[in-house]
């Protein structure tokens, strides 16, 4: 980490000109003389002791080309824990770039999200970006101006834009690097530190003809935003299986139920597991019998709603246009049947084999769960209908038949297997009950 000298000196600034503190760093960063050369064994220092000088002239500057891209419409605790989320490779819901990151107007809920190293790092001014933040009459634009591209034989990435040559820019960048990496850092006489200084008001000269340009660009398309629609209610706050969109109504949030109806089943298999045990202790517990009968049913009802929900989602996203017909005609046993052949897939399923056989007893018990009319029943030996229902064991059957069919739709298929159904993953305290009982059912399979 390089050392930053009195960074604290902006969020007085900020205070003062009523501004994020994220754009006041970028400014200062962008324009103004807070670096020292060839201190240290650094390239450069940041030291923001001075800044106050050049108060009067932040408000001014409205082009920037930071290390971040701004992103909207999701509260930023929100979209970090789900950063850390995917990193580990847990299930989550991604949301939609197309209303996260603003091509244009960017609304009141807009923040920055590191695209780069911080300032604690890296200089900004020796990276590029694909994107570019305005300010314009108080409000935010972010526009795309150029793609990046990696030059294999060097091992780094670049930038190439329609809006202007980068090849200067690319050349002063990479004279910083070679001083950076210099031996002469190490103990750098005024001579080497004068053309590093020297090399920086090139690269300001080349940035100041970059601006220039992405602004023109700026006034050119403006025009095609009211600055009114950046005023935008607060998001909602998000579960990891949700994800938002901004409508002129408002928020709307779409939530994969699919993983939390897998998590609800197991849960309550882990119950009825110790319902049973009691009862095997005590078999006169009449409680233990009602909470084995209660957490059972919940586990078949959820593992058979994870089911439906999941091949309602497939519909959706694989057969669009199909999906009112099917909604229409299709039980949820026949949704299973046919979207397989509806896909083209290798993989069908025989009604009278497993899983889809257990799979169609699955459904059979949750909807007698859902329609239950309390009324006589033969009972089966020394138990009951319900209990011969809603045991254990067919709870323990319920999980396993979700797993089997999910797998069965995505072997040798386009359709990929969903990450809340993967056991290669890390660790988190929502998710662990889940992750350990499909690890155990593939060590039992295998």
């Amino acid at each position: 980490m390089l050392e930053i000298i009195n960074r604290e000196q902006i969020i007085p600034i900020c205070e003062k000109l009523q501004l994020p503190i994220w754009w006041v760093e970028s400014v200062i960063v962008e324009y103004f003389p807070c670096r020292r050369f060839g201190e240290d064994g650094e390239l450069w220092t940041f030291d923001f002791t001075n800044i106050n000088d050049y108060i009067a002239q932040i408000p001014e500057k409205k082009v920037i080309i930071p290390n971040y891209r701004l992103v909207q419409n999701v509260r930023p605790n929100d979209l970090a824990q789900r950063g850390l989320i995917t990193m580990i490779g847990l299930p989550v819901t991604f949301l939609d770039e197309a209303d996260l990151i603003p091509e244009g107007l960017a609304n009141y809920t807009c923040f920055p999200y590191p695209m780069r190293n911080d300032i604690s790092v890296w200089d900004p001014k020796l990276e590029f970006q694909t994107t570019s933040v305005i300010l314009d009459d108080g409000v935010f634009y972010q526009w795309t101006i150029g793609k990046s591209y990696e030059i294999s034989e060097e091992h780094r990435l670049w930038f190439t834009s329609n809006l202007f040559d980068l090849t200067e820019l690319d050349k002063i960048n990479r004279n910083l690097q070679k001083f950076k990496n210099s031996d002469e850092i190490k103990n750098p006489n005024h001579v080497f530190i004068k053309k590093i200084n020297d090399e920086y008001d090139n690269l300001e000269t080349e940035r100041e003809k970059i601006r220039k340009k992405i602004f023109e660009f700026h006034e050119k398309n403006k025009s095609k935003f009211n600055p009114k629609d950046a005023i935008v209610p607060k998001p909602p706050m998000l579960s990891y299986f949700e994800t938002v969109k901004l409508t002129e109504n408002g928020y709307q949030v779409k939530t994969h139920m699919e993983p939390i109806f897998l998590r609800s089943a197991i849960r309550n298999l882990h119950r009825a597991e110790d319902a049973r045990s009691k009862r095997d202790s005590n078999p006169q517990d009449y409680d233990s019998l009602l909470d084995e009968i209660e957490y059972s049913a919940m586990c078949i009802i959820n593992s058979t709603n994870c089911l439906e929900t999941y091949i309602n989602f497939i519909i959706r996203k694989y057969l669009p246009e199909e999906s009112k017909i099917f909604d229409d005609t299709s039980s949820h046993r026949q949704k299973w049947i046919w979207v397989p052949t509806a896909l083209c897939l290798s993989q069908k399923f025989n009604p009278s084999e497993p899983p889809f056989s257990n799979f169609s007893n699955l459904v059979k018990w949750r909807n007698n769960a859902i329609h239950h009319v309390p009324e006589y029943q033969k009972a089966r030996g020394n138990i009951s209908h319900t209990f011969n229902q809603f045991n254990l064991e067919n709870a323990e059957l319920a999980v396993k038949t979700v797993k089997d069919m999910i797998i069965s739709l995505s072997m040798d298929s386009k359709i990929p297997l969903p990450r809340w159904m993967k056991t290669d993953m890390g660790s988190a305290e929502y998710w662990d009950e889940v992750r350990n009982y499909l690890q155990k059912l593939d060590e039992e399979q295998h």
